[in-house]
């Protein structure tokens, strides 16, 4: 990772802050991702793990959103949404589902969230 020198606490956090937003801006499952940057998907799982926890609000807070258009369908051929973090976590959803869905579903995520 680092050229084989004993790296820091923080520079092994710094490291991995940047892989999320990488992953987060890719548009690629976390196994091509992993693939591609030559890490285990077990090291991107607990490193996900760790920077969540980290950077876990103690209140609900409000995250810039960008709309992404793109013409790739999905293999079924169906469109899909797909909201994705800056700490790597991804949603996809059908276009088809109503708003109504879609606000259940993200506030029973964040609720989970709070209690793990």
């Amino acid at each position: 990772m680092f050229g084989g020198k004993r790296e820091s606490r923080s520079d092994r956090v710094h490291y991995w802050q940047g892989l999320m937003e990488e992953y987060s801006r890719s548009g690629l499952t976390v196994a091509v991702f992993c693939k591609e940057r030559g890490v285990s998907v077990a090291s991107f799982y607990q490193w996900r793990k760790k920077l969540l926890q980290q950077a876990e609000p103690s209140v609900a807070t409000l995250l810039p959103v960008k709309l992404v258009s793109t013409s790739e369908q999905q293999p079924t051929g169906r469109s899909c949404i797909q909201i994705l973090t800056p700490a790597g976590m991804s949603l996809a959803v059908s276009a088809a589902t109503s708003e109504d869905d879609l606000v259940k579903l993200l506030r029973a995520i964040t609720e989970a969230s709070r209690s793990c």
